[in-house]
């Protein structure tokens, strides 16, 4: 799992300001995986876990900021993929970018 928040960081630390098209969609398409990524993690925590364990007990801080910080990120996606538009790369409603810790 650190690996992967690494890998996460280190590409999310590669985004600029000017940036090619395929850069653009070389990163979205890696925001778009490490979400999905994360939020099976999310959701294999806690189905094995149940909700009060996995929220309310133990690492209960750290799991509610894993959960809010995918809900951010679904959000984030969401909104990139249903207001950009892809054409001019602008979007309508600025941009967004959510580091998943």
């Amino acid at each position: 799992m650190t690996i992967s928040t690494l890998f996460n960081l280190a590409v999310l630390a590669l985004d600029r300001h000017t940036i090619s098209d395929y850069e653009m969609n070389f990163y979205e398409s890696l925001n778009i995986f490490f979400t999905i990524f994360y939020t099976l993690e999310v959701l294999l925590f806690l189905s094995t876990h149940g909700f009060k364990t996995y929220l309310l007990r133990g690492d209960q801080l750290m799991n509610q900021f894993d959960v809010f910080i995918v809900v951010v990120s679904l959000i984030d996606v969401g909104i990139s993929n249903f207001f950009i538009n892809r054409s001019t790369n602008n979007t309508k409603l600025g941009d967004s970018s959510i580091v998943i810790i």
